[in-house]
Order: C-alpha cells, then structure tokens, then sequence
C-alpha cells in the first residue's frame, strides 16, 4: 500500500505598517491510501485516519471480511474500479456505519462499491453513508438490505437494493427515527417479503405519497416519533 500527503495551505492576510503580508498556514494533511488488494485495503481502515483521508482503488478488489466504520470519515476515490465488499457471516451486517462515521464517494459515476451479505448495510448516528449496490441473501427471519434507525442519518444508493432469499419478515430497507434513504435505482425483494418499512410502517412499492418533496422521486414516510423517508 502507497500513502501520499495533501497539503493544504491556508493563505492569511496580515496588516502590519501599511504592507500587507500573505502568509502560509499549513492546515491538517490528509492521506490518500492507494490500495490494489483486499490486505492493503485491510491496513487502509485500520488506520491511523485522519478525516478527509482518502482511499484510492488501483484495482479491482474484492473484500470478505466486514467492515466497521466507526465514527470516522472515509472517502472512496474509486478510481473507475469495482470494490465488491462480500461476507457470508450468519446473521451479520457485511457494512456497519455507526457514531456519525462517514462513507463518501469521491465520484459516484466512476467505479463501484457493492455490498453483499445475508445482511447488507446498517448504518446508525447520525452519518452519511454512499455506496452503489446493496445486496442481501440472508434466509432467515428479518433479513434486511439496509437498516437505518437514527436521527439525521442519510444513505444514499446509486444503483439498486436487492434480497435474493429469506423468508417473508426480510425486507428491502428499514428506516426510522428521522433518518433518510435514497435509491436511485430499484428495490427488489422475493414474494411475501416486504418492500420498506419506514418508521415502523410497512410500505409496499405503491404506497408512496401522492407528493414528493424530492423532485423526480417516489417519496416513502412514515413517522413514529420523527419522520423517515426514503426516495426511490
């Protein structure tokens, strides 16, 4: 793995007997962590991080161990590469985002970061979390593509979200409490199972509001003590 510094300079101004001097500060240095495999990718989340850090693919990588972003800001230049994250572990989130943690791509459009697991996302804390892909093939009770269950958290999916298999209390996103997703592509879950539940409220994918407060969308809500939403 290849770690390079960015250095931000901060220019500021000062007035001092009618000259004015322009001087250097330097601003915290962020990492960019060029990965090409699933162990450097490894030591890149280990750390040490510092926000703002990025992650920068040199290749296609798959993962198989989870990942656990844990109030910490990560952003992905995915370099028009595919990260495939993948877990088979029973029972268990393949991606956890939790105490305000960050997930950003650099450029959506540009590679792909997919997530497959018999459970997908959960993200928690109010973060913010961007991925392409989420897939779950859990096939036992409550499986779920993505789970969201705090306030201000925002998730958005540039593709789609998916259960291949599971019994009928899977579903295809959770969110409550005030939080937010967002799939720009499409839901897809297997007979019997549910499409969304938002604050607490099954929705199937016709029971959208009759407006939208997101131009362009499908809009979900349902409320238990604040508002959840999610877009589609």
């Amino acid at each position: 793995m290849k770690t390079r510094k960015i250095l931000s300079v901060l220019l500021t101004f000062v007035l001092a007997l009618g000259v004015i001097a322009i001087a250097p500060v330097m601003a915290n240095a962020a990492d960019i962590h060029d990965v090409c495999d699933a162990t450097e990718l490894a030591a890149a989340l280990a750390g040490p991080w510092t926000d703002g850090d990025i992650i920068k693919l040199e290749a296609d990588i798959t993962y198989t161990d989870l990942i656990f972003i844990d109030g910490k800001t990560i952003t992905f230049d995915l370099n028009g590469k595919i990260l495939d994250v993948v877990n088979a572990s029973i029972n268990t989130y393949a991606f956890t985002v939790s105490n305000g943690g960050q997930v950003l791509l650099k450029d959506p459009t540009n590679g792909q970061l997919n997530i497959t697991g018999t459970h997908g996302l959960n993200a928690s804390g109010s973060g913010k979390v961007e991925v392409t892909n989420v897939t779950a093939t859990s096939t036992s009770t409550n499986g779920c593509g993505i789970i969201t269950n705090t306030a201000s958290t925002v998730i958005t999916v540039y593709g789609n979200v998916s259960i291949t298999s599971g019994v009928s209390a899977s579903y295809g996103v959770r969110a409550s409490n005030g939080s937010q997703v967002t799939v720009e592509g499409t839901v897809t879950v297997q007979p019997g199972m549910i499409y969304i539940q938002v604050g607490f409220q099954d929705k199937t994918q016709t029971q959208y509001e009759a407006t939208s407060s997101n131009l362009g969308y499908f809009e979900y809500k349902g409320t238990n003590s604040l508002y959840s939403t999610m877009f589609g």
